[in-house]
């Protein structure tokens, strides 16, 4: 009679409401045992605590298939691009993720603060010969040249546009060709305007007739036809017309 027994209390519900000061328990939940006994506890009760716990959901799957998608898709077209051949392109349009398999490593209803997968899966593309597209743009290209005029071939330049429309691996797209019409410019014609004329008036002609970069050069040879006739020779034939290409001015590195 009148011994003290020290012993463990548990709270039955978990979090911080089982934190209580001292004293505050004094009593059993069954009445009988009141009758026998007093408890109370001298020191306060703690170690409650609530901490947040992540749970998978159905939207993480599918934040997680997104995601995965989405680096197959790009890892898949890196692969595919390295392996084209010259003008050959592939538009990002056109680039499919067909799904074989998903692994999740956590399912729906797990408690888990990390969520992971794996996705088997086959990217397909469409693959563009690029020289058939620019063969059609310079053939448009070379339709708008004036007559008079040629198309500067080294300075052609084509680009891929915007994706129109793709149906059933078809593709149509926008075809960009940019180029340079130079002028026609026949010796022999020229020979034939310029015979007899002076050298002022067969250079105001030229300069007419055609966009030079320069004033045309003409020398008269030997010099004592220039001191009796001031003209240039009558017969066409004794005049030798040189074309030379206009050069650009190197630009000097700042």
């Amino acid at each position: 009679m009148g011994a003290t027994t020290p012993t463990r209390v548990i709270a039955v519900e978990p979090g911080p409401r089982g934190n209580v000061p001292a004293g505050q328990i004094n009593r059993f939940v069954d009445p009988a045992y009141s009758l026998l006994a007093r408890v109370v506890n001298e020191q306060p009760m703690g170690g409650g605590t609530l901490e947040p716990t992540k749970i998978v959901v159905q939207a993480d799957k599918e934040r997680l298939e997104a995601h995965l998608r989405q680096l197959v898709q790009q890892e898949g077209l890196l692969q595919l691009q390295a392996a084209l051949g010259e003008q050959e392109f592939i538009p990002p349009e056109s680039v499919q993720v067909i799904v074989l398999d998903v692994q999740y490593q956590e399912f729906a209803g797990d408690f888990s603060d990390t969520f992971g997968g794996e996705m088997q899966a086959v990217v397909r593309a469409t693959v563009i010969g690029g020289y058939n597209a620019n063969r059609l743009a310079l053939a448009a290209l070379e339709a708008q040249i004036p007559p008079d005029s040629e198309l500067d071939l080294d300075g052609l330049n084509f680009e891929a546009g915007e994706i129109l429309e793709i149906t059933k691996g078809v593709v149509t797209f926008r075809v960009f060709a940019q180029g340079r019409a130079l002028p026609v410019i026949d010796g022999y014609k020229i020979a034939d305007q310029v015979a007899w004329l002076t050298i002022g008036e067969a250079q105001d002609l030229l300069n007419q007739q055609y966009k030079l970069a320069t004033v045309p050069g003409i020398d008269l040879k030997p010099d004592w036809l220039v001191e009796l006739l001031g003209r240039l020779p009558f017969a066409p034939l004794r005049i030798n017309v040189v074309i030379n290409d206009a050069v650009a001015p190197a630009a000097n590195g700042g």
